[in-house]
């Protein structure tokens, strides 16, 4: 934030910084209230071209002057950029209020907001490939364990059985591959009797 500034319009004063400046005889129509001012940052009120209270340059640079045409500006030259208000009274400018900051603070702050979005990028993939190898483990285990116990069934193991993975498909899967194989060994047992027999 940018140093403290306060209109009275009743008293026709202006406190820029703590320190008050009286004003022609006409009501403003800006009471703004900016927080406390922070080192290295401007403030300053400026009345015919001259700051009159505050931080900034003792004569009006450009973005001042086109605020005494009646519009808002913003220039970035020196090393600082600002923005300069008018302050008007009777739709007639009387004054400007210029806030500026280092071009250097701003590209400092632009440069810390830019890590923190990409190590909360960073920390939202992270958490975002975790997940996925959580869900594919879900997944493939229960496959795992279904070829293990398929291939078991190929070689001969007829009492290979497995057990519900949670997931219904596979589950599914798992039923089929316990009756297949119980059956299969049921066939099996039949026709070694029926060796034995003969």
């Amino acid at each position: 934030m940018l140093g403290s500034l306060s209109v009275n319009a009743a008293a026709r004063t202006v406190q820029v910084n703590g320190s008050n400046v009286a004003l022609p005889g006409r009501e403003y129509d800006l009471q703004p209230e900016i927080g406390a001012p922070v080192p290295g940052e401007q403030l300053g009120f400026y009345t015919a071209g001259t700051l009159l209270v505050g931080l900034g340059p003792a004569q009006a640079d450009a973005a001042v002057r086109a605020a005494f045409a009646g519009k808002p500006a913003e220039t970035a030259e020196g090393g600082w950029i600002s923005v300069v208000v008018p302050v008007a009274s009777a739709e007639t400018v009387t004054g400007a209020v210029r806030a500026a900051l280092p071009i250097s603070v701003l590209w400092q702050r632009v440069g810390l907001t830019w890590l923190v979005l990409l190590v909360a990028a960073a920390a939202a993939l992270l958490v975002g490939i975790g997940t996925a190898r959580r869900l594919a483990r879900m997944i493939t285990d229960p496959m795992e364990g279904l070829t293990r116990a398929s291939l078991a069934l190929g070689g001969g193991d007829f009492f290979v059985r497995t057990h519900p993975s949670g997931l219904p498909e596979i589950d599914q899967a798992y039923a089929a591959l316990n009756v297949t194989a119980e059956r299969l060994g049921e066939l099996v047992r039949r026709e070694r009797h029926l060796s034995a027999q003969t």
